[in-house]
């Protein structure tokens, strides 16, 4: 794997963790976008048939449009529930495409905001100070879903990853991970002795 998230890696660097968000996160966005759709389909079915002259209906619906024709209303429900499921589209495409690879060297977040707003980090894994995992709310603790925050040296940056599924063995991994990296860091900086005859 010569390239992750279009970084080149180093000669002796290897992807050894990538996480990714949670399926939660998707089924809790598709779950709004079918609640709004049966909502607004309902409500404008009952709009409808109150405008027709149904027994038994709320009179009060008809207040709301009278000036428009029955056809109108279903091509315009049609039209609210397509761009719904087209945002439900887009917000799973941008909630799947925040990823946080950590390397044999560095940790690589790429975040994602909208369609065509990306941006792409890289640090080194001795500059990462602190590793910690947040879980809040009764709904994490079902899914086993948490925050991961990754501080670096003086805390100049810091990166947040959410909706993560088992955050506490990430933390422990990546700590692991980072361990290593400043052990090797050290190994490295210390003055060799050279004995003289």
């Amino acid at each position: 794997m010569g390239q992750v998230l279009g970084i080149t890696l180093l000669p002796d660097e290897k992807v050894k963790l990538v996480i990714r968000r949670s399926w939660i996160g998707v089924v809790l966005i598709w779950t709004v976008v079918v609640a709004l759709v049966v909502i607004l389909t309902i409500t404008w079915g009952a709009i409808i048939n109150s405008q027709s002259g149904s027994p038994g209906l709320d009179d009060s619906f008809s207040a709301i449009a009278p000036s428009i024709k029955l056809p109108d209303y279903w091509l315009l429900v049609w039209i609210i529930n397509g761009l719904l499921v087209v945002g439900g589209l887009v917000a799973t495409f941008v909630y799947s495409r925040n990823e946080l690879y950590v390397t044999s060297q560095r940790l690589i977040h790429r975040q994602t905001v909208a369609p065509f707003a990306e941006s792409v980090n890289a640090i080194s894994l001795e500059d990462i100070e602190d590793v910690s995992m947040k879980r809040e709310g009764p709904w994490a603790y079902i899914f086993r879903l948490g925050t991961l925050r990754m501080s670096t040296i003086s805390d100049e940056t810091t990166y947040i990853f959410g909706f993560v599924g088992t955050p506490q063995d990430e933390v422990d991994t990546i700590m692991s991970m980072v361990r290593r990296a400043k052990h090797r860091g050290q190994v490295m900086d210390m003055p060799m002795n050279r004995h003289h005859r």
